[in-house]
């Protein structure tokens, strides 16, 4: 049986998960973007804000924040950083545009196939709670 807090909608076992994910992705100074999911839930993380990342999280956006100040006057740094920022976006891309056309055409082969009845569940990011 699932352990499911049907109250808050969201699945206990995900979110303790997802905090032992994100204690790995802090301790190692790393992006990552994560989904997990159970039946009926998901749980997800985009961690695009290690040390060395000029992406940030304000008000619900990701802000690009490369001030030459920021790098106590330092041009090759700034441009360093800028470049490893540009390197996690790209990377990004490519993967997640590529497991997202998986898995399309994996949802519409299997909704062919078995005459699926679902729901669309409950998703839930690291940010609300």
């Amino acid at each position: 049986m699932t352990d499911i807090n049907t109250e808050l909608n969201y699945s206990p076992k995900l979110k303790e998960a997802m905090a032992e994910i994100k204690a790995i992705l802090k301790k190692h100074d790393i992006a990552g973007h994560v989904v997990l999911h159970e039946p009926g839930f998901s749980e997800y993380l985009l961690a695009i804000e290690p040390s060395w990342s000029l992406l940030r999280f304000d008000k619900n956006q990701i802000r690009f924040r490369s001030k030459l100040e920021d790098f106590t006057g330092d041009r090759d740094a700034q441009h360093q950083a800028s470049e490893n920022t540009v390197s996690l976006i790209k990377h990004f891309v490519d993967v997640l545009n590529r497991d997202a056309g998986i898995f399309e055409d994996l949802h519409k082969i299997l909704l062919k196939h078995w005459k699926i009845t679902h729901s669309e569940g409950v998703h839930t990011g690291h940010r609300p709670q």
